[in-house]
């Protein structure tokens, strides 16, 4: 067999895919209302967890709002042991928590395991 004419190649290293750092252009008024969602979710969310919390174990009434010193007056109630009745309280509150409808997550591989059927 006679000599190859070429020589053969050397492999070359791959170069990097390069990172685009351009964002695409998005309406400031969606943005604008995207982040008053987020901050209002935050905030009430928080605050109105809290009061639910503190209702049950009778620190806050019905119709009062939330306050820094109920904040303190919850931390003090878990300082020391629960009475029976705060216990039971907070289980009722746990059961009813269990009713709440939660938004259905949507299944990863759903789409995949369609496929693999047909």
């Amino acid at each position: 067999m006679p000599p190859p004419i070429l020589a053969s190649p050397t492999p070359r290293r791959a170069r990097a895919p390069k990172e685009v750092a351009i964002t695409p252009r998005r309406s400031g008024r969606i943005e604008k209302q995207k982040q008053k969602r987020k901050d209002a979710t935050n905030v009430c969310s928080t605050s109105e967890t809290q009061a639910l919390l503190a209702r049950p174990l009778g620190l806050l009434d019905e119709n009062a709002e939330f306050e820094d010193s109920t904040l303190a007056a919850i931390h003090n109630k878990f300082k020391t042991p629960l009475s029976p009745l705060s216990i039971t309280a907070l289980g009722c509150l746990v059961k009813n928590m269990e009713k709440v409808k939660r938004p259905k997550r949507k299944k990863v591989g759903a789409k995949k395991k369609a496929a693999e059927i047909n």
